[in-house]
């Protein structure tokens, strides 16, 4: 198993905040609106996680801005994106999962535009 997602941003591949927002929202079947809501149920949260960490790894956007579009603490924004790393890191499950979730990110960007 390869260690470490592919980087988007090195290769210049480069998504919004809001296509990664929209491709982690659809994958866990919850709204956009529910990823910047206050809730936290157990189909919330993982998606909110997702969408920060696809967020942070597919454009040159910091955290601060990742932050506001969630209504989250920068802090926060962090914690998730190392726990998210480490998780993929250390899981096979997970880091298949982050490579389909960061391509559907990227191709969102690209019928976009």
């Amino acid at each position: 198993m390869e260690t470490d997602p592919p980087s988007f941003k090195r290769a210049g591949i480069q998504a919004g905040v809001d296509d990664a927002l929209r491709v982690a929202a659809k994958h866990f079947g919850v709204s956009v609106t529910d990823l910047g809501s206050a809730r936290r149920t157990s189909l919330i949260h993982p998606a909110r996680v997702w969408a920060a960490y696809l967020a942070s790894r597919t454009n040159d956007e910091n955290l601060a801005s990742i932050a506001r579009n969630l209504n989250r603490d920068v802090t926060i924004i962090a914690m998730y994106v190392r726990a998210q790393a480490r998780l993929i890191a250390a899981n096979e499950e997970n880091f298949r999962l982050c490579c389909k979730l960061m391509r559907q990110t990227c191709k969102a960007r690209r019928r976009l535009e």
